[in-house]
């Protein structure tokens, strides 16, 4: 824990912080299968790794982690199938962050990042965003929000500066090469390298079948190859997912630069 943290804080330090100019930055993970060389909480972790990683770099507080997300799906996570694999449902994901947000509000609380670690969360924290500036009923361009994820600060030129062989196709990255080399760098001791996939990938078709398609699965819920994960990438990535959430935060939300 770092001293951004706010369960590791009093409630008079929280507030000095508020006074100073601090924005919030709320953590958004999962329980959910990575493979058999990952955690079940990686999106959580990555989540709140990129958090502190942010709050180094301009005057943030990081308020306690969302541990669960929304069902894995199986063309983007392997599926809501396997063991230990424990979603919520939409409804109930974005009514949670929603009222978080609201109680951040009541506390005088204007300025937040939604920092989400798990594709299958994006719209319901946007519906929880929407959702809280209803239930606030601030003045309107008084509070202001923003959401985002690693993945989407990750493009083609920084997977090529990062990475000897980038991957093809990022949408298949779950438990792969990014995901793992992140984890080397933020938690080693939780990743199992004499645990890599052998198998092979899937091919998905571009749609979903319900009930889910059974076939589609394979044996660990690992979309990519992991060959050529490294600590040194996934730092390298998250240094740069990091400076361009700071600048996105201090650009949209006025957050304050840390010297």
């Amino acid at each position: 824990m770092s001293r951004h943290h706010i369960p590791q804080m009093t409630w008079q330090e929280v507030g000095e912080r508020f006074e100073q100019g601090a924005i919030v930055l709320l953590p958004i993970g999962a329980n959910e299968g990575h493979g058999k060389h990952l955690p079940l909480a990686t999106d959580t972790i990555i989540a709140v790794h990129t958090c502190e990683l942010v709050a180094e770099r301009v005057d943030a507080v990081i308020a306690p982690v969302i541990h669960w997300g929304y069902k894995s799906q199986m063309r983007t996570g392997g599926g809501h199938h396997r063991t230990g694999n424990i979603g919520l449902t939409a409804d109930t994901l974005s009514a949670l962050a929603a009222e978080i947000l609201v109680d951040l509000m009541e506390k005088g609380v204007r300025r937040v990042a939604l920092i989400n670690g798990h594709y299958e969360n994006t719209w319901f924290i946007t519906e929880a965003c929407h959702r809280a500036i209803r239930e606030a009923g601030l003045p309107e361009g008084e509070l202001r929000m923003l959401s985002t994820a690693w993945w989407e600060l990750t493009d083609d030129d920084v997977l090529k500066a990062c990475f000897e062989r980038p991957p093809g196709a990022i949408e298949y990255e779950h438990g792969a090469l990014l995901e793992t080399s992140i984890m080397l760098s933020a938690q080693p001791d939780l990743v199992h390298m004499d645990r890599l996939p052998q198998h092979e990938f899937p091919a998905f078709p571009p749609y979903d079948i319900f009930p889910p398609d059974m076939s589609w699965a394979n044996e660990t819920g690992v979309l990519a190859p992991v060959d050529g994960a490294n600590a040194k990438s996934g730092a390298k990535l998250m240094t740069i997912v990091a400076d361009r959430i700071a600048e996105a935060v201090i650009k949209e939300l006025g957050a304050i630069r840390r010297v």
